[in-house]
């Protein structure tokens, strides 16, 4: 079962469950898991389970979080992500059925070369079940990997998506060997095979 693990410097305070239920953050005594520093939000953030994985949220905190030392608005946790609230310490731990690949998708994965930006040039292998490209607050878009098939959802951000230069339709789109995806103004190709 995944799982958090809180902790304050060195020392760990506790580690939660994640189910298949919500898990509220905050201040206020009627959250999951209370934070108890002036710098929390009576309600901060929050967990919520979903069919592709747990993502968290940032509830309009008035300090903010933020994931892997980026702020952020909505965030699928992959396994290791670390969410930083004040001075408080949160480690997604994903289970074993989190982090195996569902459906017995090969485990080479697909892959992105990317066209444009500072990391042009470079090409990047995405072998977890969900992988999340962007820039907080401007476009994320979560790369989904289902049997030996790809899709790609719209996260957070303004901007969406573009495939193939056109804007997605709906809340998911398939993906195609060769595909040209251009999020928060990054262009890459999309392989796989």
């Amino acid at each position: 079962m995944a799982k958090i693990i809180v902790s304050s410097g060195t020392t760990v305070l506790q580690e939660l469950a994640l189910g298949s239920e919500r898990v509220t953050i905050g201040r206020a005594p009627q959250n999951d898991l209370v934070l108890e520093d002036l710098a929390i939000s009576a309600m901060h953030a929050m967990i919520v389970p979903g069919a592709d994985g747990p993502y968290i949220e940032d509830l309009n905190s008035t300090n903010g979080t933020q994931i892997n030392g980026q702020p952020f608005k909505k965030h699928f946790l992959q396994h290791d992500d670390v969410v930083m609230l004040a001075h408080y310490r949160l480690q997604f731990i994903a289970g074993e059925e989190a982090s195996s690949p569902r459906k017995g998708a090969k485990a080479a994965g697909a892959r992105l070369r990317m066209l444009s930006g500072p990391t042009a040039g470079r090409e990047v292998t995405v072998r977890e079940t969900l992988t999340t490209i962007g820039r907080p607050g401007i476009g994320v878009a979560g790369l989904i990997r289902e049997a030996d098939a790809y899709r790609i959802v719209h996260v957070e951000g303004r901007i969406r998506p573009l495939i193939n230069g056109a804007s997605m339709d709906g809340e998911s789109c398939a993906l195609d060997d060769g595909d040209m995806l251009d999020i928060a103004g990054v262009k890459m190709m999309f392989s796989c095979g």
